[in-house]
């Protein structure tokens, strides 16, 4: 039925509506066009710097005047001298020189302006002739912010990317504010929002339009402003009783509080971010002085450091906040980070760096982790959570998830990790929510998964992704549902408070494992440096944290831990949920790609240093030590490669022989005589799909992709002989559509696996590169890597939920098993990937064009390796692999060299396992984080087999301490002989301090 028909009838309906749209263009009335004077420029400069320069600088700015090229920021002063007859008056500020901008009232921050912020109070109480100081800082932006998606055709672009100028002056105002105006609207629009969601005949609904058609019958807009006024604020009293009505004693009730999603990088690049928290918290503050009651939610610690560092006046006024408890300070976790893509210690410096700003800056013991919206959850975050103090965790991107896939099925209850560990967990939807009686209606009706269970939901509101936050106009309405009859109750409070109710209350609903999200899948691959440069400086950062540890105790000298903790960090921000996804614009990548590679040159720096002075210090060899990441371990294989007679090629060593066609396809890998490959189906089979998405570009894998796949001339490739790093092996030569590459294949050093070396000049548009490795083992599961475990995922497409899993992520390696026989496939920066029953398809690369349209063109070197295998993972020491695998990809040569030969005369401890293959793993040694210059070792079960080993330090010490991932909570560990044995659950991480003596 058309809305527009029901009750109270079309022409009612059409009379109640255009008043709601009128009313908002009285809340003030313009009484003053302010001219500014201004200049422009792309450096950031301080209120006082930017005076100073004004004063030689700024011209007069009038309407039409074009400025601002991409990047580039105006500042604009204007100066308002009250006349008398607004003496009294609240006056506000209604700036016409750009879209967003931070607005200074007489040398302090008086608030912002964005696309949801139109104003700046300016006087609450105007004197006649006070003069009142106006200075602007004002973006002008960078040319169009694109995430939709589409076609573009081959050869055009889809922006113009001249610089030119961004921004038109228009006329400035200042303006009387109309209370009495603003107050009746808000009543109306409070019910009238109300009524299109009320039961249409129920009584309340009878009764609301009764009142709202008095109030239009009663009002009239068109009569001039000062009876304009005395008439709306005489129809408004016929609302009152309407507002005062409250619910029975059965409504659900909302925990609310302002919130501003801001995204470090995305659309804007990270200096922007730096004035987007400045505005966002400015306009804050400015509302907390009128609404005592509100509360707003602060998160991640690198806004609030903006604020520090470039806005102290911001800053003092946050913590005075945050004291009187009108701004809560929660949310664990440094960054709002991927977690399907970053390893497991980068997981655990999220929460250990950002644990320790909020208990440094505000004595706050986090409890929640807020991360709304990542792309999905990986298994290992419940035990790293649990370690770290932190009980309860929220999001809301699982509700958004595509429409046609399986459906999350909770609202609340308990995630249970991959090692069993648990949080609370509570699912709400949508982060950069307005607020009004419909806008919570619908979502305790229509966005509420549970159907029994809850009596309640978190309810964040105001507007985000570029910051802003609430406006005071949602303030108002919030003010007319504390306990509105017909919409859900409200109470301002922590979000915590909403966790301790429910597990007061309880609840038996409990997912297990990772919560994948069937949303965002090419997240997994695009920007593919950016996720190669992470790839690499966490391989660094660990490598130069772990000799740095064995300097402090051998050597005794000055460490790198204080520089090596501010390089985490900087890692940490290049995690962001829009950055390592590789959803951000082109300059955003640009910038984090520089930012990895000073990172990873930085730890390499600090990894050379412990070089230096360890071979000072140390001039006799002593016992090998295993006190770094376990590597698998065999001595070097003979390879010959050639062309067979057949006109086929080969690569064989004393075990594993492989034979290839022209086109670098494997047609024949034997292993001690089995067969692993598909003899219909070749393996490293190059496979190119167009990629076009309805929306989301950067972020979408079709469903459909395979039915979209490009012919590639194959046959054109050439493969000759080559010696590479010393032996033999076999280099192709070839072109996928306009992107020319070559590919080295060559055994590896021990000869048990196929390695693949890749670069190519990437040249695509809206096309996917796979490369298929189809086998002999067939299974149901394919089991991939994760941060601190490994993920078992179906291969089969039975149920829905399967289908959805159509892409996947994995960190080093991903493989297929069938208990006799196994096939693995590593990579060194790759973590995408599709699985059928009998193959593994790697995702190489995107080429999204939105938002960026240059992305990933041009150069790309990555590698991967093919490994077939006997008996199962544990035995084929596959985790071992990965690691060693990365490490060769990403450290030098002559790195490895110096820690092997260092290897040989330091060590911290040993790990040994009895009758068995080793899975426990060291994932980071480091220096202890309360400077006492004690050893941190991280050690995790990496396969979800429990196994018991023997922990034998090799370095006098004084005790022994198993803690938490805080380094908190000690055990103190008995040593026999040396010795302790360490019983690891399934996927368990353990945190070992070794006092030193």
């Amino acid at each position: 039925m058309d809305n527009r028909t029901i009750y109270p009838g079309r022409q009612w309906n059409d009379r109640l509506a255009i008043c709601a749209r009128e009313l908002p263009e009285h809340y003030f009335s313009r009484v003053q066009a302010l001219e500014a004077a201004g200049f422009t420029t792309t450096d950031r400069l301080s209120l006082e710097e930017a005076v100073q320069r004004g004063k030689r600088d700024a011209k007069p700015m009038k309407p039409g005047t074009a400025w601002g090229g991409n990047w580039e920021y105006g500042w604009f002063f204007i100066n308002w001298t009250v006349p008398e007859a607004l003496a009294g008056e609240r006056l506000i500020f209604l700036p016409g020189v750009g879209e967003e901008m931070l607005v200074w009232v007489d040398g302090m921050p008086g608030g912002a302006v964005d696309k949801k912020h139109g104003y700046v109070t300016a006087a609450k109480n105007a004197a006649a002739g006070q003069k009142i100081e106006i200075v602007m800082e004002c973006y002008a932006g960078h040319g169009p912010r694109l995430e939709d998606g589409g076609y573009c055709q081959e050869g055009k672009l889809l922006f113009d990317e001249t610089d030119e100028p961004q921004q038109m002056i228009r006329p400035s105002f200042g303006a009387v504010w109309q209370e009495d105006v603003f107050q009746a609207a808000m009543d109306y629009l409070t019910l009238y929002s109300l009524l299109s969601r009320l039961p249409q005949r129920s009584l309340r609904a009878m009764k609301v339009t009764e009142g709202l058609k008095r109030f239009v019958t009663a009002v009239d807009l068109e009569l001039p402003e000062k009876e304009l006024i005395r008439s709306v604020k005489e129809a408004g009293r016929v609302l009152k009783p309407l507002l005062a009505a409250v619910n029975g004693s059965t409504a659900p009730e909302f925990v609310i509080f302002g919130q501003s999603h801001l995204d470090l990088a995305w659309l804007w690049t990270v200096e922007e971010t730096r004035r987007k928290a400045a505005r966002t918290y400015s306009n804050q503050l400015a509302l907390m002085e009128d609404y005592p009651e509100y509360r707003f939610f602060l998160c991640e610690p690198p806004i609030l450091e903006y604020l520090k560092e470039s806005y102290p006046e911001i800053w003092e006024r946050v913590k005075g906040k945050v004291h009187s408890g009108q701004i809560i300070p929660e949310g664990a976790v440094y960054v709002e980070c991927d977690t399907n893509m970053p390893c497991g210690e980068s997981l655990v410096r999220q929460f250990l760096y950002g644990r320790e700003w909020f208990e440094r800056e505000f004595g706050k013991d986090c409890k929640l982790a807020w991360i709304p919206d990542t792309f999905g959850f990986s298994g290992a975050l419940p035990q790293i959570m649990k370690q770290c103090g932190v009980e309860y965790f929220a999001s809301q991107k699982l509700i958004r998830q595509d429409p046609e896939c399986e459906p999350f099925p909770y609202n609340d209850f308990w995630w249970q990790g991959i090692d069993g560990s648990r949080v609370l967990t509570h699912f709400f939807k949508d982060y950069n929510a307005a607020f009004s009686p419909a806008d919570m209606i619908r979502r305790w009706e229509d966005d509420r998964i549970q159907c029994e269970g809850m009596d309640g939901m978190i309810y964040p509101f105001g507007y985000g992704d570029g910051g802003g936050g609430p406006t005071r106009e949602l303030l108002e309405t919030v003010r007319r549902c504390a306990d509105l009859e017909g919409a859900p109750r409200t109470r301002y409070a922590d979000p915590v408070s909403y966790f301790e109710k429910v597990r007061e209350r309880g609840t038996e609903n409990v997912f297990t494992g990772e919560i994948y999200l069937a949303w965002h899948r090419g997240t997994y691959t695009a920007q593919a440096k950016t996720k190669r440069g992470v790839r690499r400086a966490e391989i660094m950062l660990k490598e130069a944290e772990y000799w740095d540890t064995v300097r402090a105790l051998y050597a005794g000298s000055d460490t790198g831990r204080e520089r090596l903790k501010e390089l985490w960090k900087r890692l940490l921000f290049q995690q962001f949920h829009d950055v390592l996804p590789g959803t951000g614009i082109a300059r955003v990548h640009r910038e984090a790609e520089r930012e990895l590679e000073d990172i990873y040159i930085e730890g390499e720096r600090i990894l050379q240093e412990s070089f230096s002075s360890l071979e000072e210090s140390l001039p006799f060899p002593r016992e090998k030590s295993c006190g770094k990441a376990q590597e698998a371990s065999a001595g070097a294989d003979s390879c010959r490669a050639g062309r067979r007679e057949d006109g086929n090629y080969f690569l064989s060593g004393s075990r594993l022989q492989a034979r290839l066609d022209g086109s670098g396809r494997v047609v024949s890998l034997v292993l001690d005589g089995e067969e692993f490959a598909d003899k219909e189906h070749p393996m490293n089979n190059l496979r190119l799909y167009r990629n076009i998405n309805g929306y989301y570009d950067a972020w979408e894998i079709g469903s459909m992709y395979e039915q979209e796949e490009d012919t590639v001339a194959a046959q054109e490739w050439e493969t000759e002989q080559i010696l590479y790093q010393g032996k033999e092996a076999l280099r192709l030569t070839g072109k996928l559509r306009n992107s020319p590459f070559t590919q080295t294949i060559c055994l590896s050093e021990d000869g048990l696996a196929l390695e693949f070396h890749m670069r190519i000049d990437w040249q695509e548009r809206h096309r996917m590169l796979k490369v298929d490795f189809p086998s002999a083992v067939r299974s149901g599961h394919v089991t991939g890597e994760i941060a601190f475990g490994a993920c078992s995922r179906p291969a089969t497409a039975s149920y829905q939920w399967e289908k959805d899993r159509y892409e996947v992520s994995g960190h080093r390696y991903s493989l297929l098993e069938n208990g006799k026989y196994g096939m693995a496939l590593l990579n060194d920066s790759k973590y995408g990937y599709s699985a059928k029953e009998d193959r593994i398809s790697l995702t190489l690369l995107r080429s999204p064009l939105k938002p960026d349209q240059h992305a990933d063109q041009g150069i790309q070197e990555f590698s991967y390796s093919c490994y077939p295998f006997q008996g199962d993972r544990i035995q084929a020491q596959v985790v071992q692999r990965g690691i060693s695998f990365n490490r060769r990809a990403h450290l030098r040569a002559e790195t490895l060299a110096a820690e092997s030969a260092l290897a040989e005369r330091t060590g911290l401890f040993r790990l040994t396992a009895q009758a068995e293959s080793c899975h426990v793993v060291t994932e980071a040694v480091k220096l202890s984080e309360d400077g006492k210059g004690n050893a941190v070792i991280r050690l995790y079960e990496a396969c979800g087999v429990p196994q018991k080993v023997l922990f034998t330090p090799l370095f006098p010490i004084r005790e022994l301490e198993e803690t938490s991932l805080l380094e908190k909570d000690g055990k103190r560990l008995d040593m026999e002989e040396g010795s302790v044995l360490l019983s690891f659950r399934p996927f368990e991480i353990k945190t070992i301090i070794m006092e030193v003596k």
